[in-house]
């Protein structure tokens, strides 16, 4: 009895929870493959980030699929934070000494059959009219964990509360990784890193263009 009102109680805290998103920031989603709509794939989701906000907008969007996003532990630190992470379905990194511990934490959801949610650049831009660096650590995933394609997704629009502008995504079509492209080579993951960093400035382009 107490595990069926846990999952009734689970439930209308995730309505609420999206519900609460869509309606603050009156989100807009495009796709280029319509069908990833219907049936969104299992991957790794990579996306620029503007805001604090990216993560749970991520999480409301991908709401059909078990999507576990990527995230700095210092957020763990937050008693206030903490149990929104959890019920977020977040794993921490330190972004100072990274380790492989959330690495092997990403394959697991991932051979569970979930979806992991990365933000490359590591911290916030505050802005969708730059981008910073990509980190590979995207790719250094997708090297070893079961093959799974990366999925760009592109936000611009800045949160403004119920009013004002709205918040507009994209969302790319999969890309399949080469792991032979990748390779072990340092200079290769940063190259292959600023390929998807071109990708999703020029999604952000036609971003601009959709209504």
């Amino acid at each position: 009895m107490r595990s069926f009102l846990t999952t009734i109680k689970n439930k209308i805290l995730n309505f609420a929870y999206i519900a609460a998103m869509y309606c603050a920031f009156r989100i807009k989603v495009f796709y280029e493959d319509t069908e990833q709509k219907k049936n969104p794939i299992q991957g790794i989701y990579i996306c620029n980030h503007m805001a604090h906000y990216d993560g749970l907008v991520m999480r409301s969007i991908f709401r059909k699929i078990p999507l576990y996003s990527v995230v700095t532990s210092v957020w763990y630190d937050k008693k206030w934070a903490r149990a929104l992470l959890f019920y977020d379905r977040s794993i921490p990194v330190d972004r100072d000494n990274p380790g492989t511990k959330w690495i092997h934490e990403c394959k697991k959801v991932l051979n569970e059959g979930g979806s992991i949610n990365i933000f490359p650049e590591g911290h916030t831009s505050g802005s969708d009219a730059v981008m910073n660096e990509f980190y590979p650590g995207f790719l250094l995933l997708a090297s070893v964990a079961k093959d799974v394609p990366i999925i760009p997704v592109a936000t611009i629009g800045k949160y403004q509360w119920f009013f004002g502008e709205r918040k507009k995504v994209l969302v790319g079509k999969p890309v399949y990784f080469d792991k032979k492209k990748f390779g072990l080579d340092p200079a290769k993951s940063e190259s292959y890193a600023e390929e998807f960093r071109t990708l999703i400035g020029e999604m952000k382009e036609k971003l601009r263009e959709l209504k």
